[in-house]
């Protein structure tokens, strides 16, 4: 990726150093959202400083992303970030930057023109397609696709008067999200032009693999969550963490096998990361650094993990250090997969 480019890149910072596994980025403020596939590359949103968002690399650094509002998702190769940014009438709008550091504006549905926020981008595949929210005037919010060739345009709804949400996208154009009606909220799949409610995913969609085949989801009971899902084609939806937790598990992201999920408990000061491991349930970051004998760098309280490489060797996540907001990196291979990245450009 070109570095130093005007609108996108504000500062090229150098990356902080490894601690045996456990890498803060040095970015204060800064909460990362998502992993590309092989680990290399990570994006997220900046709470306050010079930028609203930025993109790290293991070679590179941090690139600021000057113009972003939110950063919500990396393509699969860390080439594509997506998120919103203001438009030329101070609106929140939809927007990604391209791998030559080019902002591009998506604008919202022909029917709206509101001030505040009109739309929002989630997921972005490499080609790049773009999956987010937008208004509509009449009802609830509408989950949209974009694409060069077709422009943004609303995806079907797939029940009368449901509001939908486009969480991100997977191999083969699918796009994942979830929809929210009276009776309560269901996951939803929408690929070559069907709409698919997901049996048994009765609770929003939260995150899933890089390839979006096995998608994470809080299911609810009465309107309140209860209990942590995953749902994939082969076997439905299967209850991961019951509920009875003091705190409310939520999870992520997962690695494309399946058998490593991350996320977090709690909220505020009591937020603790969390790792969910086939075979064993759930454990804290804490627990899963002493198994791999990676020291916790001092002053760093880890408060949740939000991504994963797709080969489950790489997490992600934000916590404090010193009191203030910043993100870090874990290698579980004490620091191989991070010298496997060290060459990309």
């Amino acid at each position: 990726m070109r570095k130093g480019l005007a609108g996108l890149l504000g500062a090229l910072l150098p990356m902080a150093a490894a601690h045996a596994g456990f890498t803060p980025l040095g970015l204060p403020g800064s909460q990362v959202v998502a992993l590309s596939r092989d680990g290399c590359f990570a994006a997220g949103s900046l709470v306050s400083g010079p930028a609203g968002g930025f993109r790290w690399s293991a070679a590179g650094g941090v690139e600021l992303l000057r113009e972003a509002v939110t950063v919500r998702g990396l393509s699969a190769s860390g080439r594509y970030v997506s998120g919103s940014v203001f438009d030329e009438q101070a609106r929140q709008v939809a927007g990604y930057w391209d791998a030559d550091g080019r902002l591009h504006r998506l604008g919202g549905l022909a029917d709206w023109a509101a001030i505040g926020q009109v739309s929002e981008a989630f997921g972005i595949s490499d080609e790049p397609r773009v999956v987010g929210n937008a208004r509509r005037r009449a009802e609830g919010p509408a989950a949209f696709v974009w694409s060069p060739a077709e422009g943004l345009r609303e995806l079907p709804v797939p029940a009368r008067g449901a509001a939908t949400h486009a969480v991100g996208l997977g191999d083969g154009g699918r796009v994942y999200g979830w929809m929210q009606t009276p009776q309560g909220a269901s996951g939803v799949l929408w690929q070559d032009g069907r709409t698919q409610i997901l049996a048994g995913a009765a609770g929003e969609v939260l995150g899933a693999d890089h390839r979006g085949q096995i998608l994470l989801g809080l299911a609810t009971r009465g309107g309140s969550a209860h209990s942590v899902y995953r749902w994939r084609a082969a076997d439905g939806a299967r209850v991961l963490v019951e509920d009875g937790l003091q705190a409310q598990p939520m999870l992520f992201a997962a690695s494309d096998d399946g058998r490593i999920a991350v996320g977090g408990t709690g909220t505020g000061e009591r937020r603790e990361a969390v790792v969910w491991i086939e075979g064993r349930s759930l454990l804290t970051l804490a627990q899963v650094l002493a198994e791999h004998a990676i020291p916790l760098p001092a002053n760093w309280k880890p408060s949740v993990l939000t991504a994963v490489s797709g080969d489950g060797r790489r997490l992600a996540g934000w916590g404090s250090f010193d009191g203030r907001l910043d993100s870090f990196v874990v290698d579980l291979d004490a620091g191989a997969a991070l010298q496997d990245c060290a060459s990309r450009p």
